[in-house]
């Protein structure tokens, strides 16, 4: 269920740097993010941002009119490229304390890999228009690598669901 109060919108110039890596393919799909949640370091909650997306065509092949597997894992990506970069620079996790938002933008591509992903479709997602709920309910802190557990919700307002366990390693410079 996607929420309509959040705590703090991110500016969208924070966003299309987030997605930078996106914008040359021209599948730059996440249009807004908004942070409901702070998590744990500074509240009683999870971390959670809420995303609004709109794929116009998809970035790898023609149009299927409906949200699929690699969008799914494109979205994902994006919800999260945003999200731990806004972390990062507020200093909400605990596993990206020591990093500066520029340091992050330098991992992001090369030292955070998806270790798990498990996805389930309840009902067809118009990719025209949908929302997102990325959540990190878990983080552990290693020497070399911190571990992230996530959950994924994506929905439409037609009753389209999608959702997900994702967890995510990330490497320590």
């Amino acid at each position: 269920m996607i929420q309509t109060e959040y705590l703090q919108k991110i500016d969208n110039d924070f966003l299309l740097k987030a997605l930078k890596p996106y914008s040359s393919k021209e599948a730059v799909y996440l249009q807004e993010a908004s942070v409901l949640s702070l998590g744990k370091l500074r509240s009683n909650s999870n971390y959670i941002v809420q995303g609004k997306f709109s794929i116009e065509s998809p970035c790898y092949v023609d149009e299927t009119g409906h949200f699929n597997g690699v969008e799914f894992v494109i979205c994902y990506n994006q919800i999260g490229a945003v999200s731990l970069a806004y972390a990062t620079q507020n200093k909400l996790l605990l596993c990206l304390q020591d990093l500066t938002v520029e340091d992050f933008y330098i991992l992001y591509m090369s030292g955070i890999y998806i270790t798990r992903l498990e996805s389930t479709y309840k009902s067809l997602i118009n990719p025209k228009e949908f929302s997102c709920k990325f959540e990190v309910i878990k983080e552990r802190k290693g020497s070399r690598l911190s571990i992230l557990k996530t959950l994924v919700e994506f929905s439409d307002p037609q009753g389209g669901i999608a959702s997900g366990k994702v967890d995510l390693a990330i490497k320590h410079s």
